[in-house]
């Protein structure tokens, strides 16, 4: 294997990287506009900005991709756009990066896509439906083979936790925090496959999963 030490934030407040090491932030995509490409994703001055850099990345010659992921219409209130988001995490799906984030103000967690052929934005913010108090979150995000986004938020100073599935092309959100064996202070990670979605998190007597099918049942 090859390893690239390049920067790509110059400077990181602990606020803005608090529990970024259990999250993912970056994914390799062979077909991005301009040619094969790493792409980062990171909160500064509460916006979450996503870099690519060509591969493979020797230079260490990053390229701002968006420097606001949370632009554009957002799916409860219209417009978007506000400087308290942070902890941002992200999924692979196709040509596609998919990244979600906790946005302070709202007291949610939301994601957004980037077409990487195009580094066009998708256009739509998706919320969740949580309603407790967002300060200090973990959050991981998938993709199944037909398109549905599995989110998974654990707040670590008030115990909430959450998992929710948005239909595929949509923000329409189901909650399936009940019975998923997923309690308050667990760090989540998802990973889909195929159909199925595994959350592995950690819990207070080691590591625990929990398994749905595309439906959002149990599989």
């Amino acid at each position: 294997p090859t390893s690239v030490n390049s920067v790509i934030q110059g400077a990181v407040s602990t606020t803005e990287s608090d529990y970024g090491s259990p999250t993912r932030n970056i994914a390799y995509f062979p077909n991005a506009t301009g040619g094969a490409a790493w792409y980062a994703a990171y909160g500064d001055g509460g916006k979450i900005i996503v870099e690519k850099c060509a591969s493979p990345c020797s230079s260490g010659s990053w390229t701002v991709v968006t420097s606001d992921l949370d632009e554009g219409t957002n799916s409860d209130t219209g417009a978007s756009d506000d400087t308290d988001n942070l902890t941002p995490s992200v999924w692979k799906d196709s040509d596609s990066l998919y990244v979600t984030w906790v946005d302070n103000s709202r007291d949610a967690f939301q994601f957004n896509s980037i077409n990487t052929t195009t580094d066009a934005l998708s256009g739509t913010v998706c919320n969740s439906g949580f309603n407790g108090v967002l300060t200090t979150a973990i959050v991981s995000i998938t993709v199944d083979n037909t398109g549905d986004v599995y989110i998974a938020m654990a707040e670590v100073a008030t115990g909430d936790e959450r998992i929710s599935r948005f239909a595929s092309g949509t923000c329409d959100e189901s909650d399936l925090t009940t019975s998923s064996g997923f309690d308050q202070n667990d760090r989540p990670e998802l990973l889909a496959l195929g159909q199925n979605v595994f959350l592995i998190f950690a819990a207070d007597n080691g590591l625990r999963a929990s398994v749905w099918g595309d439906d959002g049942s149990g599989a």
